[in-house]
């Protein structure tokens, strides 16, 4: 079974969202099966999940998902809209987070970080985590695209730590 739930996937971008420099966080859940898996709808974090299904008359998969403003860095100082889905796995103890930015009126895929959780016999959490950044510009140097995945991924792995030990998980 899992560490991560629908039902606490919302608490753990809290968690993430909360080691960001992010401001305006809206969060949401959305279900994903056959009949909505190209138009899934947003709904307000607590949706009826039974609702949903007598809706689409199938039974459905949730993810969930935070819409952001950040400001990063090296980019602006207005901050840039930014949207993270959490899907987690639900025979495993593994999470995918795909991360889009609002460009150009559209959301772009940017990065995603896919995290598997396993505990040891000693009851330690061990994350193995590999990040990917989707969109960068060719000319920004390897070393600096090697940073940005470390930083990505390091940033994760930090908040699934806290949240397992915050929810008494581990």
């Amino acid at each position: 079974m899992s560490l991560f739930t629908y039902q606490n996937s919302i608490e753990f971008l809290r968690e993430l969202c909360s080691r960001k420099n992010t401001f305006d966080v809206r969060y949401f859940t959305s279900p994903i099966s056959s009949a909505v898996a190209h138009h899934p709808q947003l709904l307000p974090s607590g949706g009826d999940q039974s609702v949903i299904k007598r809706q689409e008359g199938t039974s459905c998969d949730f993810s969930s998902s935070c819409e952001y403003t950040g400001k990063l860095w090296y980019i602006s100082k207005q901050g840039i809209k930014f949207r993270e889905t959490l899907r987690v796995h639900p025979t495993a103890a593994q999470v995918t987070c795909m991360t889009e930015v609002l460009y150009r009126k559209q959301w772009k895929a940017c990065a995603q970080v896919d995290c598997v959780v396993e505990v040891s016999t000693e009851g330690n959490p061990q994350l193995t985590t590999t990040s990917q950044v989707l969109m960068i510009p060719k000319m920004v140097p390897k070393t600096i695209q090697t940073a940005l995945k470390q930083m990505i991924a390091s940033t994760f792995e930090t908040a699934a730590l806290a949240f397992l030990q915050n929810q008494r998980l581990v």
